[in-house]
């Protein structure tokens, strides 16, 4: 017998909060100080020029998990997939593993409002635990919906994916002679 849980985390972290401009005498890769805030005195019309790199919070993003995902459970691994109201693009991975490319599957390109992912047993941190009657895979896969940011419509799935022993009695009828 074969048990799926799945769990809901809410609230992510919101990672770009900010709007910070770059002139092109600071580094965007440096501390705070760095940083270039526009100021009352410069006026609020201020522009950075087009050359001029910045990072802004992202705009609302008008996309979300529309059904609860479908969960497979396989002797492989786990195929998770998702529905969105609209067209997906962005990332699905493993909380704490996007730097591997196994870990991860991009949706930069994507034109359906779908996507999925397949994560191997035993891979990408999968927690093997064992019980009396069988055992247990467990992992955290993050659905992220731009691809550089944290945003609030992400959603991250816990998967608890059970694997039970049963025990049947074998018998035959035998002959000795």
């Amino acid at each position: 017998m074969l048990q799926v849980l799945l769990s809901f985390v809410s609230n992510p972290l919101i990672l770009a909060t900010k709007t910070k401009y770059f002139p092109e005498s600071a580094s965007p890769y440096g501390g705070d100080n760095n940083y270039y805030y526009p100021t009352a005195q410069q006026g609020n019309n201020y522009s950075p020029s087009p050359s001029t790199p910045f990072l802004s919070t992202p705009d609302i993003i008008d996309n979300e998990v529309v059904e609860a995902p479908l969960i497979h459970c396989t002797d492989r691994g786990v195929e998770f997939s998702i529905k969105t109201k609209n067209t997906f693009r962005g990332n699905i991975y493993v909380q704490g593993q996007f730097g591997l490319t196994e870990c991860r599957r991009e949706f930069y390109n994507n034109d359906a409002p779908q996507a999925g992912i397949e994560v191997r047993l035993n891979d990408c941190g999968m927690i093997r635990e064992r019980r009396p009657h069988g055992m247990s895979y467990s992992i955290v896969l993050i659905v992220n919906f731009h691809p550089r940011f944290v945003t609030r419509v992400d959603r991250a799935f816990k998967i608890l994916c059970s694997y039970q022993h049963t025990e049947r009695p074998v018998g035959t009828d035998l002959e000795v002679g």
